[in-house]
């Protein structure tokens, strides 16, 4: 994972769940990507360059930091802090408004931070859109194992089963599995309603 990159970008995806998401991005043809949690940029670029293939959209890329991050691209707009800060989120809503949206979760891992995210966010994806929840194999693992980091005790796949139970509008796509390995077991949620 940590050696993954894109055009000499690092982008910390695992590469079957990556092409996953250009079959999504081909088939939603969103005008926005919200990407929650961009690191140093790779999957960022990534997502620009599949929009710039389709000819059309642009990248939200939030991040709390952009101290490691490198990509400069035009279909790029950098938000920078929490994305769970109200302010943020105020300001992807009004970039998102009226628009079809995509949106990509690879921020904070724990439960909480990504439910939170869950229910701010998943009112701007369109009907039919998804919201794609990374890394919920670390809830697969035991704590504190090399796949399972001791400081998440419950991470992304608890958020998802917890916002499921509360939220009728989105349902998993199990096709997007298909592979037999993802790091995003029951993270590809397709709205619809």
């Amino acid at each position: 994972m940590h050696t993954t990159t894109w055009m000499g970008v690092q982008i910390r995806k695992n590469p079957l769940d990556a092409w996953v998401c250009q079959e999504l991005l081909h088939r939603v043809r969103p005008d926005v990507v919200i990407e929650i949690g961009s690191y140093v940029g790779g999957s960022t670029l990534y997502f620009a360059n599949l929009l710039d293939l389709l000819g059309h959209g642009e990248v939200i890329s939030i991040d709390v930091s952009r101290a490691g991050y490198g990509v400069d691209h035009p279909r790029v707009v950098e938000v920078t802090g929490s994305s769970g800060d109200s302010a943020v989120i105020d300001e992807v809503a009004r970039r998102c408004s009226g628009r079809r949206t995509f949106v990509i979760h690879d921020g904070d891992h724990r439960r909480d931070a990504v439910l939170g995210d869950l229910r701010a966010y998943g009112g701007l994806v369109s009907v039919g859109s998804y919201f794609v929840v990374e890394d919920g194999i670390v809830d697969l693992y035991p704590v504190g194992s090399a796949l399972h980091p001791a400081k998440i005790a419950d991470g992304p796949l608890r958020a998802v089963e917890a916002f499921l139970a509360e939220d009728d509008r989105f349902e998993i796509d199990g096709h997007c599995e298909r592979y037999g390995l993802t790091w995003n077991p029951a993270g590809f949620l397709r709205r619809v309603k």
